[in-house]
C-alpha cells in the first residue's frame, strides 16, 4: 500500500475516535488487538490492547493508554509487561500475505524467543477500592499448542486510574481441566478475550476457551468455561486472589465441529446476564452459525449449545470462525457484532476454520437482541442485521489482514455509547452507537417501521 493511502487508511471504517494509529504498516507495532476500554474509579478511560509486529511475534506485549478528555486524546501506549521494558522500534514481522494462518513451531530455539511475551490482557475495575488490575497471559517458554495462548496468568494493579502500575506482578492460581495436559509442568492454553462480567449479585465472570492439549485423554478440540474472580472486590492483597473454574461438571462447552463431528469446536464465549439472573452466552463455531448456551444456576450448569436463530422461526445467525462480541446495554437490550455469513463470503468457503480468515471476517454487522419472553428457553430474540463496519476488503499490516473490528469492547459514559474496535488488527478506533442507529437493528423498532 502506498505511503500516501496508507496515511489516509485509518479512515476507511468510517471512525469517530482514533485510540492508536501505528506510525507504518510494517512496524513493531504493526498487530493492535483485543481492544478493551474501561471507565477508571476516578473517570479517565483506559484502553488495554496486545501489541506487536504480527500476531504470536516474540515482542508482543500488554499496552495501556489514558484518556482523560472522553476518548478525544490518548497518551502513547505503555507497557503492562512484555519481554523488555520497552520495545525494539527496529523489531519486524516477516511479510504473510498467503491463506495459511501460521503460530511458532515448537522448539527449543522458539521457546527462548517467546520467553517472556505477555498477550491478550483484560482489565477488572474495582471502583470500591479504587482499583484498576490488568490480567495478562506471560509466557513461561513452554507450550504445548502455541506460545502466546500458554503461560501464566499474571496481573498488575492501579491506584491512581492508570497513572501508574505495581512493581510487583502477581500470578493467579488457575484451575486445570481436563483438556489441559496431564503434565503439571505444561502451561494451560486459554484465552480470556473480554472484560470480565460484573453481574448484578456483583459476581466477576470471565469467559474463556480451553484449546484441548494433543496429550489430553479428553482428545483435541476446543471448550468453552468460565472463570470466577471469587474475592477480587473485597481483597486488597492481589497475592490472596482465588478462583473458581465452571461448569462443575468435568467437561466445559461444546459443539461438534462440521469438519471432524468427534472434535468439539466451541470458542470465544461471550457472556451477559439477563433480567431474571440466568446467564446467556454465545460462542464461535466452525458449523456456520453462532451458538448459545444458558445458565440458571450462575454458571456451575448449562444448556446443551444450540444453534442462536434471529428470533423463533427465524433464519440462522450465520457466523464464520471469529468472535461475536455481546454486550448488554445500560437500557437493558443486547447489542450483537457478527458477520452474517457461514464462512463463505467474499470468496471463502465452507466449511472452513481458519483457511479463510482474510476472506469472511468482513463486514461486521449489528443486531439488536431484546429477552424473549415469549420463548424464554431462547433466551434472545435479535432483529434485523445492519453493516456496523466495512473495510470493503482492503488488505492491511504485514498479514494483510481484512477483519472488520474483531476483538471489540463498549464502553457507555453518561450519555455516550462508543464500540471501540480493532480495523483489521491494525488501527485502533471508536464509533458512537446512537438510539436512532441502532433502529434499524432492533427486533420491536424495526418491525414497527416496517408495518
Amino acid at each position: 500500500m502506498g505511503q500516501i493511502a496508507y496515511a489516509e487508511e485509518w479512515k476507511r471504517t468510517g471512525p469517530d475516535l482514533v485510540v492508536y494509529l501505528p506510525d507504518s504498516e510494517n512496524g513493531h507495532d504493526s498487530a493492535n488487538q483485543h481492544l478493551l476500554v474501561v471507565k477508571a474509579p476516578g473517570g479517565a478511560w483506559l484502553a488495554f490492547w496486545t501489541m506487536g509486529a504480527d500476531e504470536g511475534q516474540p515482542n508482543q506485549s500488554v499496552v495501556v493508554a489514558r484518556s482523560t478528555d472522553r476518548g478525544r486524546t490518548w497518551t502513547a501506549p505503555a507497557i503492562v509487561d512484555g519481554r523488555a521494558t520497552e520495545m525494539d522500534p527496529n523489531f519486524r514481522a516477516p511479510i504473510n500475505r498467503d491463506r495459511v494462518w501460521r503460530a511458532a513451531a515448537l522448539s527449543d530455539e522458539a521457546a527462548k524467543d517467546h520467553a517472556g511475551m505477555a498477550s491478550w490482557g483484560f482489565p477488572v475495575v474495582v471502583p470500591e477500592m479504587g482499583r484498576v488490575y490488568c490480567f495478562y497471559w506471560k509466557c513461561t517458554g513452554v507450550a504445548d499448542f502455541r506460545y502466546d495462548i500458554s503461560g501464566a496468568l499474571l496481573c498488575r494493579y492501579s491506584d491512581d486510574d492508570g497513572v501508574t502500575w505495581s512493581d510487583d506482578r502477581y500470578e493467579i492460581p488457575l484451575q486445570r481441566t481436563c483438556g489441559d495436559n496431564p503434565d503439571q509442568a505444561i502451561p494451560v492454553s486459554w484465552i480470556i478475550w473480554q472484560t470480565p462480567l460484573r453481574t448484578d449479585l456483583d459476581e466477576i465472570i470471565a469467559p474463556f476457551t480451553c484449546w484441548n492439549s494433543a496429550h489430553s485423554p479428553a482428545g483435541p478440540g476446543s471448550e468453552s468455561y468460565f472463570m470466577r474472580f471469587d474475592n477480587i472486590l473485597t481483597e486488597r492483597d492481589p497475592a490472596l486472589l482465588t478462583t473458581t473454574t465452571f461448569p462443575e461438571s468435568a467437561r466445559g462447552l461444546r459443539v461438534p465441529s462440521a469438519i471432524d463431528p468427534k472434535e468439539s469446536f466451541c470458542e470465544e464465549p461471550a457472556l451477559v446476564e439477563l433480567s431474571d439472573g440466568r446467564f446467556y452466552c454465545v460462542m464461535r463455531t466452525d458449523a456456520g452459525f453462532l451458538s448459545f448456551s444458558m445458565s440458571n444456576d450462575r454458571s456451575r450448569t448449562w444448556s446443551p449449545p444450540a444453534p442462536v436463530y434471529r428470533d423463533h422461526g427465524g433464519p440462522l445467525m450465520l457466523h464464520p470462525v471469529t468472535p461475536a462480541p455481546l454486550y448488554r446495554m445500560r437500557d437493558g437490550r443486547f447489542l450483537l457484532l457478527y458477520c452474517n455469513n457461514n464462512g463463505d463470503a467474499n470468496g471463502g468457503h465452507f466449511p472452513c476454520r481458519f483457511e479463510c480468515w482474510r476472506e469472511n471476517r468482513w463486514p461486521a454487522f449489528a443486531s439488536i437482541g431484546r429477552e424473549d419472553e415469549a420463548h424464554p428457553a431462547r433466551g434472545l430474540r435479535f432483529g434485523p442485521p445492519k453493516v456496523l463496519i466495512n473495510t470493503d476488503g482492503a488488505p492491511i499490516g504485514v498479514a494483510g489482514r481484512r477483519d472488520a473490528g474483531s476483538y471489540p469492547s463498549l464502553l457507555e459514559d453518561d450519555n455516550e455509547r462508543i464500540l471501540f474496535y480493532p480495523d483489521r488488527k491494525h488501527f485502533l478506533l471508536g464509533k458512537f452507537l446512537t438510539d436512532e442507529w441502532l433502529a434499524d437493528c432492533d427486533p420491536d423498532l424495526a418491525t414497527q417501521q416496517s408495518s
